[in-house]
């Protein structure tokens, strides 16, 4: 009596870099010797199947356990995708016997250098980098740190940054057109003040009621510098509503806070008057000064109309 070779339905979901299930990827399943590997000189056996990914990036097709073919030594070569595309892998796989079904990822071969073995693949181990805006990387991928090279993991969104922090050495950063009268000293093309640049905000308002006065919260500020300008934007709506407001720049200490004093004393204060916006530079404060740990805060002596502002003051950090 003929009995049929019994079968293992092998399934994989081909996705993006994003999660995202992609449709209709061409897989190309082969049944190969186990020669030359490390050169892909491989002895092929059979072309075996062609499919490709359903809606929902699916796949399944049955095939015939290693173990029963005529070389328990032969493995399949799964081809996801058209080579030179973004899309594209290349799994080894054994098919074991005892089950109906089995995940790809289960039962890639990862040691071709030698005897293909069983390795399971875990699904926190990062499987491929590549350059935001560029296809996958293929081969052996060696990240190089040095002074100010990190490697930054976030697990939700399972990717790994780079970072680099350029520094120059004294010698290095040169007055741009020195010699030449030019004062605009620079660090890579971006002037340096501009790398010392910082901003404490603030929003005021739901959008719905009218600004009321009084005090509308504070902000801790974690480094030194000084304040040079200010902006006040009403973002209600589009177009935003028109009104008019003066905020009193607040600050103290931290062991000090939530008692506070202005900085702005006798000063102009931040305002919009009779319109959506409004801008300027700390004339006649008291102080524009701004110690690490101390605390800035906003209080609204006047306004009308208003229902909603976002209040920026810029600080050149010390």
């Amino acid at each position: 009596m003929f009995m049929p070779v019994t079968t293992v339905t092998v399934f994989h979901t081909v996705t993006d870099e994003r999660g995202q299930p992609i449709a209709g990827v061409p897989v190309r399943i082969r049944l190969a010797r186990h020669r030359f590997v490390r050169t892909q000189q491989l002895e092929i056996l059979q072309w075996g199947v062609t499919t490709q990914t359903d809606a929902n990036g699916y796949w399944s097709v049955p095939l015939v356990p290693n173990s029963l073919t005529d070389d328990p030594q032969s493995f399949y070569i799964v081809e996801e995708g058209q080579e030179g595309t973004p899309v594209y892998h290349v799994h080894y796989i054994r098919v074991p016997e005892g089950v109906t079904s089995v995940w790809l990822g289960d039962i890639v071969l990862h040691d071709l250098s030698g005897e293909p073995s069983l390795a399971p693949v875990f699904a926190n181990v990062v499987q491929s980098l590549r350059a935001q805006g560029q296809a996958f990387l293929k081969g052996h991928v060696i990240l190089k740190a040095g002074t100010n090279v990190t490697l930054v993991q976030d697990n939700t969104e399972k990717s790994i940054e780079i970072r680099s922090i350029h520094t120059h050495p004294p010698s290095d950063i040169t007055p741009q057109g020195h010699g030449s009268g030019l004062d605009a000293d620079t660090v890579d093309s971006v002037h340096a003040e501009n790398l010392r640049i910082a901003t404490i905000e603030l929003t005021v308002g739901d959008g719905v009621n009218a600004i009321t006065t009084g005090f509308k919260g504070a902000i801790y500020v974690p480094f030194s510098g000084q304040i040079t300008e200010w902006a006040i934007l009403s973002m209600d709506a589009n177009p935003p509503t028109s009104g008019s407001i003066e905020i009193d720049i607040l600050k103290s200490t931290y062991a000090d806070y939530p008692t506070m004093s202005s900085m702005v004393g006798t000063g102009t204060k931040p305002n919009i008057a009779n319109s959506n916006k409004g801008q300027g530079s700390p004339t006649g404060w008291a102080t524009t000064a701004v110690n690490a740990g101390e605390c800035i805060g906003f209080n609204v002596t006047s306004v009308s109309s208003l229902k909603r502002i976002t209040i920026v003051l810029k600080v050149v950090k010390s």
